[in-house]
């Protein structure tokens, strides 16, 4: 059983991070989010909607009528007041998740992303929210509105705002460099703000010569509203979204939404398959398979391991470019090709540098070969087309396409490091992968499974919380959870049964103890971390080691009590311990609130385990979170607390 929780997560209003820079020294901007409210019922709360409709789980626009009716009724929020975003149902659970955002006059309130929880009785399970007074709302959208009267005023004001934005990227534009900017607008609806693009931007502040903006609402954390420009913009190793306050020219946040390894510092496509319905390219490759860590662990030759998740297989003809993935070196159309009909067989020589034309076909086979195969592991268990994967074509079963991750191995915009940039839904994620300058030779990123693991796992935690939006885990806390999570995933992925330490990076880094502080561990010798080792001030990077080695106790605990699959990569059913643990891990993701914290994060996954297995691991769960001091009594203080509930 559940215990009813309501659950306040408030961060001080002083708090801003300092100290994460970026590679150029570009200080980020991470104003600490509000309240948010996130409430699990112990009783779902039936909802009478105003309309009397039947309850049929497998239409969204029913569980939509709900969460509104849901929302009106517990938070005296209006249906005119909010916009969904999106829906989906879990086809296993039955649960369905309904985003919605805050709006007035049609500008978003930036971080009020709400979701509700509707089991399949029509029933609202838990819900989250950090609604803005109605009538605070309008009165700044009025008060905005009055001094943005014109397309003109609004044009100026966006070129005020960049410029401003220019100074702290250190890319400082002139007046000149204003006056020669286009500025054009999205088609939108009349009551949506719509999108500006903004081209000939000096390539020294965007490196298209362009930037998108919207006229948005942000709550600071004290509550305070500010109208601001929400802006996104592309550098070399950077994706910026900045928000600029209309008013003062101030920055009220500025997140760069490159996701890093290491801390902070075309191939023309076939016509689309309608239905996907069997397999037509399986091929071989040369690799390091998925449940190895790197060439250490030895190359091996993997035959056809494309599965139904790839219903058209991995790849569109002969090289490294297909629905789920594109991977290359330096231009697009620079990929790797068949050696051989159906293969690619490039064979790795640690002794030549990585750029010889032979090593950089195994980092472009290896990285395209890690990256499908995780995405056949995933939708399994429920990162697919409509909880808005990465793929191409999404054979009209929902989310939106034309978003495969892009590739880039040995990539020379950095080097030490990896990275991944996740968009909202529908636009391509981008991996980078670098050489490391440790050894010599040089050793390359695109080698290492577990670091390509983490990135893309990481991708996939930014896609499910928040329905797509790719925007709910910039706090300091949700972000360093992103990295958590994606450790967590290369971890799960290349365990075995016994789960024994693991260590993150170690081929790249020459070293045992690899890109992280510690191990991670069951053993609070090898690895101390607990709950007080992860407040705001850690930063996003050690926040994330603490969160991923209690998933690590997760897994361990789960697989001691309930035993190992031996197919969990390709089989997800059952309630073996290692398969429970990845559902839990995937399902928590979609319930958890926008940008959830330490606590909002654990609950999420005790009630997954309530809507998938009936609350059988409720108390495996608590005793391994209250272990590491995030017990049934702990707060959002970062104060370790070791308390399990009643019965455990």
């Amino acid at each position: 059983m559940f215990f009813a929780i309501v659950l306040l997560v408030v961060f001080l209003a002083d708090i801003r991070v300092a100290g994460l820079k970026s590679g150029d020294g570009v200080l980020e901007i991470r104003e600490t989010h509000p309240t948010a409210h996130f409430q699990i019922y112990d009783a779902p709360v039936e909802v009478k909607p105003s309309t009397r409709r039947a309850i049929d789980n497998t239409n969204e626009s029913q569980s939509i009528h709900l969460a509104l009716a849901y929302l009106q009724k517990s938070h005296g929020i209006q249906p005119e007041n909010v916009r969904v975003t999106d829906a989906y149902t879990n086809k296993d659970t039955g649960i369905s998740h309904i985003y919605v955002r805050q709006t007035s006059d049609g500008l978003d309130l930036l971080n009020s992303l709400t979701n509700v929880n509707i089991d399949d009785h029509g029933r609202v399970i838990s819900s989250s929210h950090a609604f803005a007074p109605i009538h605070e709302l309008r009165k700044i959208v009025r008060s905005c509105r009055r001094s943005l009267t014109t397309r003109s005023d609004q044009y100026t004001s966006l070129k005020s705002a960049l410029k401003t934005l220019s100074k702290h990227l250190n890319a400082e534009i002139d007046d000149d460099a204003l006056q020669t900017m286009r500025i054009s607008m999205l088609p939108s609806d009349e009551a949506h703000a719509p999108t500006l693009v903004i081209e000939n931007i000096p390539m020294t502040l965007a490196e298209d010569g362009a930037a998108t903006a919207q006229q948005s609402i942000m709550r600071r954390s004290d509550g305070s509203l500010a109208h601001v420009w929400d802006i996104t913009l592309r550098q070399a190793n950077h994706r910026w979204n900045a928000r600029v306050n209309t008013a003062t020219g101030g920055i009220e946040l500025l997140a760069d939404q490159m996701l890093r390894v290491v801390g902070r510092g075309s191939d023309t496509k076939p016509a689309k398959s309608s239905t996907g319905s069997t397999l037509q390219k399986r091929l071989s490759y040369q690799v390091v398979p998925i449940t190895r860590q790197d060439p250490r662990d030895g190359f091996e030759f993997v035959v056809n391991p494309e599965t139904a998740s790839s219903p058209n297989g991995w790849v569109y003809s002969t090289n490294t470019s297909g629905n789920n993935a594109l991977a290359f070196k330096g231009a697009q159309t620079n990929v790797a090709v068949e050696t051989s009909p159906d293969t690619f067989a490039y064979y790795h020589e640690d002794t030549e540098s990585p750029a010889t034309p032979q090593n950089v076909g195994v980092a472009i086979t290896n990285a395209f070969y890690v990256v499908n195969s995780l995405h056949d592991i995933l939708y399994i268990y429920g990162f697919n087309e409509a909880t808005f994967n990465f793929q191409d074509d999404n054979f009209g079963r929902g989310g939106q396409g034309n978003d495969r991750v892009t590739i880039s191995v040995q990539d020379d915009r950095d080097t030490n490091n990896a990275e991944f940039y996740t968009p909202p839904d529908g636009q391509n994620g981008e991996m980078r992968l670098f050489l490391f300058d440790l050894t010599n030779p040089n050793r390359d990123g695109a080698l290492e499974d577990d670091i390509i693991t983490s990135l893309y796992a990481q991708g996939m935690a930014d896609r499910l919380t928040g329905g797509g939006s790719a925007s709910c885990l910039q706090s300091t806390i949700s972000s360093g959870l992103l990295v958590g999570w994606g450790d967590a995933v290369a971890d799960w992925v290349e365990q075995t049964d016994t789960v024994p330490d693991f260590t993150l990076g170690t081929y790249v880094e020459n070293n045992q103890r690899g890109v992280r502080s510690h191990p991670y561990s069951r053993d609070v010798y090898v690895n101390p971390l607990t709950y007080t080792d992860g407040p705001p001030s850690a930063g996003q990077t050690h926040i994330g080691e603490v969160w991923a080695n209690m998933l690590h106790n997760v897994l361990a605990s789960l697989v001691d009590n309930r035993g190992w699959s031996n197919t969990g990569l390709t089989d997800s059913s059952g309630t073996l311990g290692n398969v429970v643990y990845m559902h839990l891990l995937v399902d928590g993701l979609s319930i958890q609130p926008c940008e959830p914290t330490f606590i909002t994060a654990r609950d999420a996954i005790i009630q997954a385990d309530q809507n998938r297995y009936n609350g059988d691991h409720f108390c495996i769960l608590w005793r391994v979170f209250a272990s590491r001091g995030l017990g049934f009594g702990a707060a959002e203080d970062n104060v370790n607390e070791y308390s399990v509930p009643p019965g455990c």
